[in-house]
Order: C-alpha cells, then structure tokens, then sequence
C-alpha cells in the first residue's frame, strides 16, 4: 500500500478499524506495527516486532533506533451509549486462525478484547447503565403484580357479594342443594321450614316468592304442593262429591303424606277459609269430610304462606287483600321479601333494559306513584326485544301498562 500521509509516516490500519497502523519506509507501507497483519491487535510496541521485519519496516530516528508509533485510540463511546451499542460499535477483528468462520463466542471474545483496546469498558457506567434497565424493569413488574392483586381481589370481592351453592344437611344425611342463583331471603326461609315452623313470606309481585319456595322443597328433597287464593273451606279439606267420592286437596296430600305446602296469595283468600286450617297448622290432627278419625300429621308436613301485604288487609296498590283472622296470622313467623336487584341482574338477558327498568322503578316510588315495575319486567321485556319487538311496544306492555300520560312525563322527566 502506498502512503498518502507522509506528515505523519503512518497509516490507518483497515483490519484493525483504525486502531493499528501501516508502516512505511521510502514510500513502502508493510504490516501493521499494533496486529502485526493478523488483525487481533496484540503487537503493541517494539518488543514484539521481530529483528527482521523491525529492520526490513522500522523507520530510523537520528541515533538509528527502530521508530515503533503509539498508535492512536479510537474515542471512546459516549456514556449515553447501550452495552450493546458498544459492543456494536467496536472494533472487530478478523479471525487470526486461518480463513474459517468465526464462532459466536469467538465473535463475543474478540469483540471485548477490543473495546478493552480502544475503548476500555467503564464499570460503573455499565452499571449504571444495568441499574437504570433493571429499575425499570423492575417497576414495571412491580406495576404488573400490583394490577394482578387488584384484579384477584375484586374477583374475589364479586364471588363474595355473589349467592353460592349451599349444602343442605340434617345430622348425617345431605338433602340437597340450594342452587346459586336465588334470592338473599331463602337462606333464611328454609331455615324456619326446616324447623317445621310455618312461614308468611311478604313481598311486593314478582319477587320471587314462589319460586323461593320451590327452591326450600328442591332442597330438602321434599314434593313441592301448592294452593292458589281461596274461597272456600273445601279447598283445604276437600269434599265428597255426587257419586260418594272423596276429592282430595293437595294440603290434605301434604298434611298426610308429607310435603312443602305453599299457600300462594294468601292475603287474597278468604279468611273465613283460612280457618279451617288453623287446627291442622297447631295440632297433630285435622279432620277431613272422608273419614270418621282425624288424619296425622305427616313429620315432613311444611308449610309456607306468600302474601303482598301483611294480612291487614288491602292498601293503595293491593286492592284486592283481604283482613286476615288474627288467630290465622299468629301461628305464622313473618319473613320480608323485598326485590333483589343483583338476583334481577343475573336473570336478566339485556343489560341496557334492565337498567332502564331499575331507574324506572326508582323513580315510581320517589315520586310514590301507585305503580308496579317488577323483575319480570326486566326478564320478559329482555326476552321480547330479543325476539324483535320495538322498545316502545315493550315499554308500553311491561313498563307503563296504563300509566297515565302525566305520570308517564313525570317519571321520564325523573330519569333525565
């Protein structure tokens, strides 16, 4: 290679990327005085240049001593710079072993050996620079694991505020199961049914009363038997009828036989009806037209009364109560069943409808309007938008039914 940098009498090193530098004597360039021609870097000074390529290559000073140069080190790289910029940035040299190609490691080993050449590693710049990644790193674990724990403890707060499974069991015998979706109130009921202590569940239209009821017998393993409003005593002791049969009730089937017994809008029976019943409810006996001898109690006889009012007759909504005998309410413990809006929420198909009908509900009874909006409501209303009917015929079926225009404004205007 010719010289063309005769000021200085000495040229870059292409296999050194600088670090290194060719020598020239009378316009002659040779190896390279710091890698020697291999490119590994490792002649540094005289002291590893041969007595004849010193001769053959050497430039003399005045006293005749062999000139070996200092080279120039490449800058070093700004602190700003990543450990693998560095290592990117480095100086590579080629392998000194043949032609063959160099292995990752060999790769990763030259490469340090000559950053620690041109530019030698700062400890604490590369540990700043490790601190500065794991710090960050670590907050943001930190950030991960904190949302994790948040999250795990509002599941376990929604599990918590929600009805689960409950094992019904009498000594050593399990009975059955209360399913998870119920209302908040049977718990309670089944255990007073379950104590065989007659039961008068009040709540307002569709609040699941029944359905409370059917849940007790499920669980309890016991046939489930059920009486409307009645008008007559013959409704609980039955009647024999023109051809000399015995028409059965089903409280004569569960008086007998056992059984959970709901007597279902009691409040709209007639009380004189009721009273029929008293003894049966109080006494291990009751007499029925059939036979000559009262009939036993059955043990697993239970019984269950649903009413909207509390048997003291009718109020501003429920119109068509009747006052109840008070030797017919004594033998009753008294359960409230008020309308459940999580239990509404998990029945119901259309998240939109039913907050319209809380509010709806809400706002009827702060302006106290003499009106009824239920979960059924919700559970119908969802299930007819579904099937395609307009939001205006659904309102007007399960939402205003009658309300008048006035009303109507009143409660919108509420809403809004």
């Amino acid at each position: 290679m010719t010289d063309t940098a005769k000021d200085s009498g000495w040229l870059p090193c292409r296999r050194c990327k600088g670090t290194g530098t060719y020598s020239w004597t009378e316009g002659q360039s040779g190896p390279c005085f710091l890698c020697n021609g291999t490119g590994d870097g490792r002649i540094q000074n005289r002291s590893g240049i041969g007595p004849r390529r010193a001769r053959r290559y050497g430039a003399k000073n005045g006293n005749g001593a062999i000139l070996v140069p200092t080279p120039v080190p490449a800058p070093a790289p700004a602190p700003s710079q990543s450990l693998g910029e560095m290592l990117r940035d480095a100086p590579m040299p080629m392998p000194h072993h043949g032609n063959g190609a160099m292995s990752a490691a060999e790769h990763l080993a030259a490469a340090m050996a000559a950053m620690q050449q041109s530019a030698p590693v700062d400890a604490d710049m590369v540990r700043q620079i490790l601190t500065a990644e794991f710090a960050e790193s670590g907050a943001k674990l930190a950030k991960l694991i904190d949302d994790t724990v948040a999250t795990r403890a509002k599941l376990r707060d929604m599990i918590a505020g929600l009805p689960q499974r409950m094992t019904i069991t009498v000594g050593n015998d399990h009975l059955g199961e209360l399913p998870a979706v119920r209302h908040p109130m049977v718990e309670s009921l089944i255990l007073f049914v379950a104590q065989s202590v007659p039961v008068y569940i009040v709540g307002p239209a569709g609040s699941g009363k029944t359905t409370g009821a059917h849940q007790v017998a499920e669980a309890l393993g016991l046939p489930f038997y059920m009486q409307g409003a009645m008008s007559g005593s013959h409704e609980i002791l039955g009647f024999v009828d023109a051809h000399s049969r015995y028409q059965t009730t089903p409280w004569r089937q569960a008086y007998e036989h056992g059984g959970v017994m709901l007597l279902d809008e009691i409040d709209a029976s007639d009380p004189a009806a009721l009273l029929a019943a008293n003894a049966g409810i109080s006494n291990g006996h009751m007499a029925f037209p059939d036979q000559a001898e009262p009939v036993k109690r059955h043990a697993d006889f239970r019984l269950i009364a649903a009413a909207n009012t509390f048997g003291t007759g009718a109020d501003r909504q429920y119109v068509g109560r009747s006052q109840l005998d008070a030797a017919t309410l004594d033998r009753f413990a008294f359960l409230e069943w008020c309308y459940d809006e999580t239990l509404e929420r998990q029945l119901a198909s259309n998240d939109e409808w039913l907050a319209f009908v809380q509010q709806v509900r809400a706002a009827s009874a702060k302006l106290s309007l003499r009106h009824i909006v239920s979960p059924r409501a919700t559970i119908m209303g969802g299930t007819m938008l579904a099937a395609g009917m307009t939001r205006a015929m659904v309102e007007s079926a399960f939402i205003w039914k009658g309300m008048p225009e006035s009303d109507q404004a009143r409660v919108r205007g509420a809403l809004a």
